[in-house]
């Protein structure tokens, strides 16, 4: 009996041992470990965690691994796009460097050693502005320098459509600082990329005709034209006594405005800068009040000898530009001093007096 009841004892240690055995199989849920009733994560088998965290740290590292590789040949390929971009660009750049020689025979072309020129022609646009930079006709980078904050066709700051090409202005940023009031100052770039100006004071610059550029500067004292063919400069004083303080850009388009015979031909009002925004119509309408008033003085016959002429005055000479006949009128009588300053076609200056 008593070894009956020893080997029914060994048979049941034997089974519950083999009850709890450890098993993978269908996951730590169909473990023997786990009671059926507990199957969760909260009870979970610890052999079987054991085995999840070293597969998931396993998983960790080989996805590390293939970021890696990833990464390494992402910045390999960007190294060699850079080293390609900046060949490409020092190719341009050595070719449109050279100075352009123009053949006797228009239908000619000449190289200088093995460099390219490229014959130039009136009726076609070498500089265009583009960002930083700008391009030909065919949209190749001329010349670029990230110190301009803005670039500009002539014709686009220029009251007339007679502007010249090959030229262009640009905002030039100074002290290494983003473009701001007082931090960046204006010039003009010729077919060569350099600076006709380098003045710091120049905060304006537009083209009025016949290559006569207007200038306004920072400390709005000094007002002058300056002719990109001849090279001449013209200064003017101004006779306003306004509070200038309000003007971002200096006041010169606003103390000066052009008015030009009826045979040239202005800008588009749409295409025009925000800084000569207005000034085509300001021009319009004041030669067509003076006009009126002073028909002897300023007449068609007097404007086409003329390269432009400027209305100046003691007060905003912007102020008489006005449609309204009374806005117009009380503006005229409250205005003591109106002068014209003339500049002919042959480049003299005269200063008359219309009141």
């Amino acid at each position: 009996m008593k070894k009956l009841l020893m080997i029914c004892l060994v048979m049941a240690t034997i089974i519950v041992v083999n009850a709890q055995a450890h098993t993978t199989k269908g996951g730590y849920y169909a473990c023997s470990l786990v009671p059926k009733s507990l199957g969760s994560e909260k009870y979970r088998c610890p052999a079987c965690a054991k085995i999840d965290e070293q597969k998931r740290i396993a998983k960790i590292a080989d996805d590390k691994k293939r970021s890696d590789a990833v990464a390494t040949k992402s910045k390999a390929t960007q190294l060699a796009t850079d080293a390609a971009h900046k060949k490409e660009m020092a190719g341009k750049n050595k070719v449109t460097e050279v100075k352009v020689v123009m053949p006797k025979n228009n239908n000619d072309m000449k190289a200088v050693g093995n460099k390219k020129v490229v014959k130039e022609k009136e009726d076609l646009t070498i500089m265009k502005s583009a960002r930083y930079s700008f391009v030909n006709e065919k949209e190749e980078i001329l010349f670029e320098n990230y110190d301009w904050d803005t670039t500009f066709d002539l014709q686009n700051l220029s009251i007339t459509k007679n502007a010249l090409k090959n030229f262009g202005i640009v905002n030039v940023r100074t002290g290494n600082k983003m473009s701001k009031i007082g931090q960046f100052r204006v010039d003009v770039v010729d077919s060569k990329g350099e600076y006709l100006f380098n003045d710091e004071n120049i905060v304006l610059i537009c083209h009025i005709a016949d290559g006569w550029l207007l200038i306004g500067s920072w400390d709005k004292k000094d007002y002058y034209v300056y002719n990109l063919l001849t090279k001449k400069k013209l200064n003017f004083s101004s006779v306003s006594n306004s509070d200038f303080s309000r003007f971002v850009y200096g006041p010169a388009l606003e103390l000066f405005i052009p008015i030009l015979s009826d045979k040239v031909e202005l800008s588009n009002l749409q295409n025009h800068n925000y800084q000569i925004q207005g000034k085509v119509s300001e021009s319009i309408i004041l030669k067509k009040r003076l006009s009126q008033l002073f028909p002897t003085q300023l007449n068609e016959e007097f404007l086409s000898k003329q390269s432009f002429v400027f209305v100046h005055t003691n007060r905003y000479t912007k102020n008489l530009a006005v449609e309204s006949d009374n806005a117009f009128n009380r503006e005229f009588a409250e205005t003591d001093s109106i002068l014209l300053y003339c500049v002919s076609k042959g480049g003299k200056l005269e200063i008359i007096k219309l009141k």
